[in-house]
């Protein structure tokens, strides 16, 4: 690149880039652009550099721009809970939070009547079998109890007709 390609600079002394109001543009709720020249080497020799960049106020870019992760991580405000939304492994995931949070017992909210309505719907009772066999022998000695009875009574009546019988 040529030097007459280039824009004859306007000496800026460095310590004076530190001063932040020589560099920030005023409040705005517009872009702003701002140039300026600065020599690269203070004797004068090597290439002169133009320098510019767009600056917006800050406020107002952070109001009408979002600059946070948004896509990464999807966070949903804790207080929302919509029941119509709800899924199975929705409630899964609350049962296993809550778990040990559930009393053992209660007529509602347990562990006792979660048990009791799932065992309900399911017709599910872990001890049938042994309830059944224990039903058939008191089945079976109430038959024998009767069959014992019966013998009872008519051995009292034959008894009972031997007496009146030798008198």
């Amino acid at each position: 690149m040529a030097a007459t390609d280039l824009q004859s600079p306007t000496p800026i002394d460095p310590s004076s880039l530190k001063n932040k109001a020589q560099i920030t543009p005023q409040p705005t709720t517009t872009p702003t652009t701002s140039s300026m020249k600065l020599r690269v080497n203070p004797t004068g020799e090597g290439a002169n550099v133009s320098l510019s960049r767009q600056v917006f106020n800050k406020d107002d870019f952070n109001k009408s721009v979002k600059t946070g992760f948004t896509q990464l991580v999807s966070t949903q405000d804790p207080s929302f809970f919509d029941i119509n939304l709800a899924t199975i492994e929705d409630f899964f995931t609350l049962y296993d939070k809550f778990f040990y949070e559930i009393p053992k017992e209660g007529d509602t909210n347990s562990h006792t009547f979660l048990i009791t309505e799932s065992s309900e719907f399911v017709n599910f009772n872990p001890n049938q079998e042994e309830i059944e066999a224990l039903l058939e022998e008191i089945t079976d000695l109430r038959e024998e109890n009767l069959e014992l009875r019966q013998e009872l009574v008519q051995t009292i009546q034959s008894v009972q007709d031997f007496k009146d019988g030798a008198e």
